[in-house]
């Protein structure tokens, strides 16, 4: 088990060490922000279902020895001024729809080819507003 306060480099290491899983990494994460969040509200765009499939891939390629980028397995949440395709990105503003992108930011594609796991996004806002 992971320490949710572990830092990206530290749950990399377990990972790669495997001492934990992507998968229970992700568990641990999700878990976390069903918890905690309702009370905070800082993450409103959440996956799941993309997260869970991600951090099996992860494990997959944990397990057959694949190389491992230095963030590998590690669910990293994409702030909402940054795009991730396939995600909705309202930049927090009622100006800009919804509609998931398609391109990803260069900023976050590093993250995602050094290995993390895009897991949350401050991104929706009210269908009511």
């Amino acid at each position: 088990m992971i320490d949710p306060f572990s830092t990206a480099q530290q749950i990399a290491d377990l990972v790669r060490t495997k001492e934990v899983s992507p998968v229970e990494v992700a568990e641990t994460y999700l878990d976390r922000i069903e918890r905690i969040n309702p009370a905070v509200n800082a993450v409103v765009w959440l996956d799941t279902d993309a997260v869970r499939a991600a951090a099996v891939r992860a494990e997959q390629a944990v397990l057959r020895g694949d190389p491992l980028g230095p963030l590998h397995g590690v669910p990293v949440p994409i702030k909402d001024l940054n795009s991730v395709a396939g995600q909705p990105n309202t930049m927090s503003s009622l100006a800009i729809r919804d509609t998931p992108k398609t391109v990803t930011d260069p900023d976050v594609q590093l993250l995602l080819d050094a290995g993390a796991i895009p897991s949350a996004g401050p991104t929706r806002r009210s269908s009511a507003l």
